[in-house]
């Protein structure tokens, strides 16, 4: 039932409102009754899906539930997105209300048969993102119908590109691997798991089986706990209760249900004809006559299991003993550090606090059966033993010898190689991409190639920020959370890739996405199939149906405008950056970045100041940018870290006495909150987000200063970039403040500030202490972009535009407009050798 408060704002002359402009702008009460709509259950919420058709929209149905499919129920195909807007307006008010809309019905005639969603057909990516001229690039693909697809490597050059993988943003390469190739489906080997290898007899008189465990799903599904071989298995069955099962069929089920989310010791032996399971100081037996274990050459012990049929939940401290223990040698062989005549008993007793950020599992047992972890796990968090004295592994690992399995982890899909892309040795630095087709369906495996080793001759590069696209890679917001609707204040528009995300979990999620169990997702990955790090695909809840570009598509505006201004640069991925640090920066002037590089470890932010340093000049054109550490580890290629401790905008947040990396053992967290803000680096930082619409910049008076005269030149108006892509402005999204409190430089220049912020604008968590009603922009002059610029020791100098909307603007026009000229002045005196010279 709806607040009588809220049922009041669903009036007559609201919905008329609507109806004459879905896309907006609203006032503040409509706007209000859309947030309700928008914050309604997930189960059952009428969105807009994009069809295979160009512009051709359906009415979809959100099932609310992890796995399932969105369903089109509704017949009409609506050929103007604003008329499905109408619909699902009127949809949710009948779902909330259980009254029809009082507007007119939609004249739009309903199809004769049902309409078919768009579907994926054809999945794919490389072993690595970044290449150089030279080397060769290993693709790998799952054909999920048909016989044969196509491929076609292209070059991109801008963001022009639709749904059907055509447009002006790209051109055709020749390459051997270009035309048709048969294909076949590869698995998804989705979930966490550990294996270690049976040293013990091959037939045991007796033996127990044990681990603390804290089962964070029990009841969703059977789920494997631990397992010897196939003779025995530690399992929670369908109705989330512990059981014991053997591999004749025998079942030991324990009386009562696990409780979520809470450390009990599980204890299952055998021995003298007789299964006994032990949870915590509930014992049930059962007499089992005539069967022994059997363990076959090569039988492994199992902690959770592959494929998607193990455990959602963290196990600590798995023994494996020869012969029954009663209860007090259970718990002294429990203790992180048995005794010697224990552990001589033991066929495998795991210390999982040890080689915490690589796959080895340590065994202390004298058969030195070490294991191996597979689709990377969460490591570092608390286990059954953990207090509050103690918040870094590193100070007292025994408290952290937990591992935190999921069935949905994925961190390499490990397919097949289909075939080879061998990048010519001449091959100019670029943004390239491996296009597949298959049916009606496009996918492209993104290429971000370097010149060849010591061969640059460019003096400006790209600065790709590729952690923020494994951030966000395969995010699911729109499908799992009503938040990112609410935050983005316009309605989604599903596309096939949000469609097969939201159906098929096997493919990992972003770090913005919390695991089926509801813990966040720590890691991300590049091997496997992003689809959303594609050119024409922004996310699904960006601008109303989901049209805005964002990411890799915003950050092609840029490759689009640089390549329109005729100006070359070479490629440099984060990941190259933090391979090589400032070395990979070395042959460079300029450094340009993207659109929001929101994600670096240490070494690469050590990498860009030692450029700085030495001269390096550093354009900045995003917004909230160097916000989130990230850690890499040499043992899971590919991947980088995430811990979301205190403050920021977080989806989801770090437990406590989880802030440290298991790769690094660094403290997480906003780099802010660790003591380097971004203003020290770049000279300004997040301070404002508002995702609804974007807004323009006006020039304040450090823009007539005579040093940054060279930076507004050409330009008379006094209003900069009411206009762009991404909102209809140039400051929009996420919003960078100078402040010279948190390391803005004292003499650098604020160039332009932003203004007449949307309503849904407001102040960042790390920039509010306490609320008092002013974190909206309108009330606090701190939420602003500001454009600054100033000098830097050595002959450099940092520009910054602070907002990520910047890239939708520099093509407005054709490029004729003030946001790119101020852009290609800087970069024309970035680019020219004179020194800068501190003021």
């Amino acid at each position: 039932m709806l607040d009588p408060a809220v049922r009041a704002l669903f009036r007559a002359d609201l919905a008329a409102a609507f109806d004459a402009a879905p896309a907006g702008p609203h006032e503040p009460s409509l706007g209000l009754l859309l947030d309700v709509m928008r914050f309604a259950p997930l189960a059952g919420k009428a969105v807009t899906v994009r069809l295979d058709e160009p512009g051709a929209w359906a009415l979809g149905t959100l099932p609310g539930r992890r796995g399932v499919p969105v369903a089109i129920t509704d017949r009409r195909r609506f050929r103007d997105p604003l008329d499905a807007e109408r619909a699902v307006f009127r949809a949710r008010w009948k779902a909330l209300t259980g009254e029809e809309a009082p507007l007119p019905p939609l004249d739009i005639a309903e199809d004769d048969a049902a309409i078919q969603p768009p579907r994926k057909q054809v999945l794919a990516y490389a072993d690595r993102w970044s290449v150089r001229a030279g080397e060769a690039l290993a693709v790998r693909v799952s054909l999920l119908s048909g016989r044969e697809y196509e491929v076609q490597v292209v070059r991109l050059f801008s963001g022009e590109v639709d749904l059907r993988g055509d447009g002006l943003g790209l051109v055709p390469v020749a390459a051997p691997c270009n035309g048709r190739h048969m294909g076949r489906a590869q698995p998804l080997p989705a979930g966490s798991y550990g294996t270690a290898p049976w040293r013990g007899p091959a037939q045991p008189d007796a033996l127990t089986v044990q681990a603390f465990v804290m089962p964070t799903l029990p009841g969703d599904g059977a789920q494997q706990v631990l397992a010897i071989g196939t003779a025995l298995q530690l399992v929670l069955d369908e109705a989330g209760h512990f059981a014991l099962r053997t591999d004749a069929g025998a079942e030991l089920v324990a009386a009562q249900p696990a409780t979520p989310s809470a450390w009990v010791l599980v204890a299952g032996s055998w021995g003298d004809g007789r299964l006994s399971l032990a949870v915590g100081d509930a014992v049930v037996t059962l007499d089992l006559p005539g069967w022994c274990p059997t363990l076959a050459e090569g039988a492994q012990v199992v902690l959770s299991a592959p494929s998607g049929a193990g455990f959602d939940g963290r196990i600590d401290r798995p023994r494996v003993a020869l012969g029954v223990l009663d209860p007090a040698t259970s718990a002294a062989l429990s203790a992180p550090r048995p005794p010697a005549d224990l552990l001589a008993r033991c066929v495998l007793a795991l210390d999982l606090a040890q080689d915490m950020a690589g796959r080895r599992m340590v065994d202390l047992s004298p058969s030195a059966a070490h294991g191996t972890l597979h689709q990377l796990p969460m490591r570092a968090v608390r286990g059954q033993n953990w207090h509050i004295g103690v918040h870094d592994w590193r100070q007292d690992p025994t408290l952290y010898g937990a591992v935190h399995f999921h069935r949905d982890d994925l961190n390499d899909a490990c397919w097949d190689t289909d075939f080879a892309w061998d990048v010519p040795d001449d091959l100019e630095s670029g943004v390239y991409a491996v296009r597949l087709r298959a049916g009606g369906d496009c996918t492209f495996v993104p290429v971000f190639v370097r010149p060849a080793m010591d061969s640059a001759t460019r003096d400006a590069a790209f600065l790709v920020p590729t952690c923020s696209y494994l951030a966000y890679g395969n995010e699911h917001g729109a499908m799992d959370s009503a938040a990112n609707e609410v935050m983005g204040g316009a309605l989604p528009g599903l596309k096939a890739e949000d469609l097969f995300l939201q159906e098929v979990r096997a493919l990992g999620h972003s770090q913005y996405d919390s695991h089926g169990d509801g813990s966040g997702v720590a890691f991300s990955s590049r091997l496997r199939p992003m689809l959303n790090v594609q050119p024409g695909k922004p996310l699904a809840w960006l601008g109303s149906g989901g049209v805005w570009p964002w990411q890799f598509a915003a950050d092609l505006d840029i490759v689009g405008w640089l390549t329109a201004l005729g100006q070359p640069v070479d490629i440099v991925t984060d990941e190259d950056l933090h391979a090589e640090g400032a070395a990979a920066l070395a042959p460079y002037r300029v450094v340009l970045t993207g659109s929001h590089p929101e994600y670096h470890s240490i070494a690469m932010l050590d990498g860009i100041a030692a450029w700085q340093a030495a001269g390096g000049r550093l354009m900045y054109l995003g917004g909230n940018g160097f916000y989130w550490r990230v850690a890499f580890s040499d043992a899971w290629p590919g991947t980088i870290e995430l811990r979301r401790a205190e403050d920021g905008i977080r989806d989801w947040q770090s437990a406590p006495g989880e802030y440290h990396h298991a790769f690094t053992g660094e403290l997480g967290g906003l780099w802010r909150r660790i003591g380097r803000p971004p203003q020290m680096l770049c000279g300004v930082g997040f301070a404002g987000q508002g995702m609804d619409q974007s807004t323009y910049y006006l020039v304040q008076p450090g823009g007539r200063d005579p040093r940054a005269t060279f930076i507004l030149d050409g330009i008379a108006d006094e209003r900069i970039g009411d206009f762009g892509t991404i909102g209809g402005g140039a400051a929009g999204l996420e919003y960078d403040r100078a402040d010279d409190s948190l390391g803005t430089p004292r003499h650098a220049l604020v160039v332009a500030s932003s203004f007449a912020h949307s309503r849904k604008t407001s102040a960042v968590p790390e920039e509010v202490d306490t609320v008092l009603g002013i974190e909206l922009a309108q009330a606090n002059p701190r939420v602003r972009s500001d454009i600054v610029f100033y000098e830097t020791p050595g002959g450099g100098a940092v520009f910054s535009t602070g907002s990520i909307a910047w890239a939708g603007a520099l093509n407005h026009g054709g490029g004729g407009n003030s946001v790119s000229r101020l852009t290609a002045n800087v970069l024309a005196r970035f680019l020219d050798p004179t020194p800068f010279r501190l003021p």
